[in-house]
């Protein structure tokens, strides 16, 4: 069990394997970034305020150390992570798998660079493409192949747009996280962070006027049609003379939500044209370092892609990267250490990642709509496969989301107890 550390003490690193240090982001991808890692030898530093989380609990995490939750002052991340930074001998290297670990390093990176290496691109690049309002108007001066794309200040300005488009659209976030601080915004879309499908004028005008009354920053976009096996990640280091190092696509096979959710069934697919549109967005734009490109095949086409969506961060099905034998991760290593890079292969084809609980929760959902039988869900898993949580060589992480649901289970009673007599309270 590796240690969980409250307080400051000297961590003595090595010169030329200081270690990577990532931070818990409550994702997909940190679990897949530390295996990656730790099966090339490098010691993992995962900071973390949650004992239980599955990544605390893998064989490749080398220390556990305490850190404020995203919910935080930024003030006290920031604090936190320059006190972390000088307990270490040798600057280690910071990895970013969320949306606020990757602005907290980005936006602070003056500071960071004192006690840490990174491999981030520029401040000015990861603003732009982490704000999709940003994002839209880049790629249209740039003339990147994207959706129709509008990001309306107000009602008027979206009553002067809506008969340009082509319904439905989707209504999106500028950034994901706006959403979640507002409950009602969460009530409307269903918790949905990444968008809202829109069938008509109408719903358009009323949801977006409900939205404006808590958040102003939203982008609606022309939705491409066709099942989720249309959408596929490119995924690519580009190291800081702007070589490719290296590069795999990956085609969702299943979503969670489906049809708008996070791949929960990924392959690894061939798609020299998805590839190539990804690397020239991703040229044109001058990104260098960890990127995804997230796009979708337009309908009736084999291969004519359009850009969703470009992050400078990894992302959720990253651990099929190193699975197919294109181990990114390692190479953002060794570039961010000014080693040489490792050559890496062209990645295995047909390698399945699967998130088994989420998948099982979209098969109902997809049997429901007549896109799925439960017969061609288990066609669907022939092959080699990985497993978000579980792995033969380090196997407990994918016990805890069962040990933490018994954990809820058994205090049920406790909490709902509290519940109604907190009602009875209230009342009197």
């Amino acid at each position: 069990m590796t240690r969980f550390a409250h307080g400051q003490s000297a961590i003595s690193n090595s010169a030329t394997n200081p270690g990577a240090v990532i931070i818990d982001g409550k994702g997909r991808a940190d679990l897949g970034v530390a295996r990656a890692l730790g099966r090339r030898q490098v010691p993992v530093y995962l900071l973390t305020d949650d004992p239980n989380s599955a990544v605390a609990y893998s064989r490749y995490v080398t220390q556990r150390l305490n850190f404020p939750a995203s919910s935080g002052s930024e003030k006290e991340r920031v604090r936190r992570l320059l006190e972390i930074g000088q307990q270490f001998k040798h600057r280690p290297v910071l990895f970013s798998t969320g949306d606020s670990s990757l602005l907290l390093l980005s936006r602070h990176r003056s500071q960071l660079e004192q006690h840490y290496r990174h491999h981030l691109c520029s401040a000015e690049l990861v603003e732009a493409l982490y704000d999709k309002t940003h994002f839209a108007v880049t790629a249209g001066a740039l003339g990147l192949k994207v959706p129709a794309t509008l990001a309306p200040a107000n009602m008027t300005e979206l009553e002067a747009a809506v008969e340009r488009f082509t319904f439905p659209v989707m209504v999106k976030p500028a950034e994901k996280r706006r959403w979640s601080q507002h409950r009602e915004i969460m009530r409307l879309t269903n918790g949905n962070l990444k968008g809202v499908r829109v069938a008509n004028p109408y719903a358009l005008r009323e949801l977006v006027a409900r939205i404006f009354e808590f958040d102003d920053g939203i982008i609606v976009q022309d939705y491409i049609e066709g099942r989720d096996e249309a959408l596929c990640s490119m995924h690519t280091y580009i190291d800081r003379q702007g070589r490719v190092v290296g590069l795999i696509v990956g085609q969702k096979v299943r979503t969670y939500p489906i049809h708008r959710g996070i791949g929960c069934c990924v392959r690894t697919e061939h798609l020299p044209a998805a590839a190539e549109l990804g690397l020239h967005a991703l040229k044109t734009l001058g990104v260098t370092g960890h990127a995804s490109v997230q796009m979708k095949r337009l309908p009736g086409t084999d291969d004519q892609y359009k850009i969703l969506e470009i992050g400078p961060r990894y992302s959720t099905w990253c651990h099929l990267q190193a699975e197919a034998g294109v181990n990114l991760a390692y190479a953002a290593y060794q570039d961010s250490l000014d080693q040489a890079i490792d050559p890496l292969p062209a990645p295995r084809n047909k390698v399945l990642w699967l998130d088994l609980h989420n998948d099982l929760r979209a098969l109902r959902h997809y049997r429901e709509v007549g896109e799925w039988s439960f017969g061609s869900w288990l066609y669907s898993l022939r092959g080699k496969r990985c497993y978000h949580y579980f792995a033969a060589d380090d196997p407990r992480p994918a016990l805890v989301p069962h040990t933490n649901f018994a954990r809820r289970l058994a205090t049920y009673p406790a909490r709902a107890a509290r519940r109604v007599w907190r009602k009875r309270y209230q009342r009197t």
